[in-house]
């Protein structure tokens, strides 16, 4: 019988929401700050872009601390029209570094990253929403690549 322990599952959950108001930088901050917060207490890391009022977030972690967030963010009032796009098991986390990064993708990279709520929906439409969480990685690797997993 193997006596050590087995590594705790992870998984990752991609999603995008429209924000029910244009956030403010003092609304913005005051929701990572609060956001960075739970995740840190509940081993969750990833990152958020917010554009065109459109949130899309990556959060990686163990399923139920993931279900918790999740649930959170679904209730949260600032948030509607929210959309799984990818929920699926990792091996690793890709943003390991990040309790919650944060990028507004209208700040550069905007004729790179095609990251508007048009775009993720047509991924959608033809069965590729993994594609997101590729485009996401890349958009993240290239505003930071020393802080990459």
């Amino acid at each position: 019988m193997d006596s050590q322990a087995q590594p705790e599952p992870i998984e990752t959950l991609v999603y995008i929401s429209s924000a029910t108001q244009e956030m403010s930088c003092v609304g913005l901050h005051a929701l990572l700050t609060k956001a960075r917060a739970n995740n840190r207490a509940a081993d969750i890391t990833g990152v958020l872009l917010y554009a065109e009022h459109s949130f899309i977030q990556v959060l990686e972690g163990a399923p139920d601390a993931l279900d918790a967030t999740f649930a959170r963010i679904q209730n949260d009032p600032r948030h509607k029209n929210v959309l799984t796009l990818v929920r699926e098991p990792i091996e690793t986390r890709s943003f390991s570094r990040w309790t919650l990064g944060y990028r507004g993708c209208a700040e550069t990279f905007e004729d790179i990253f095609d990251l508007s709520r048009a775009s993720i929906e047509t991924l959608v439409e033809k069965g590729e929403a993994h594609k997101t969480l590729i485009l996401l990685r890349s958009f993240f690797n290239s505003c930071y690549p020393r802080l990459s997993a």
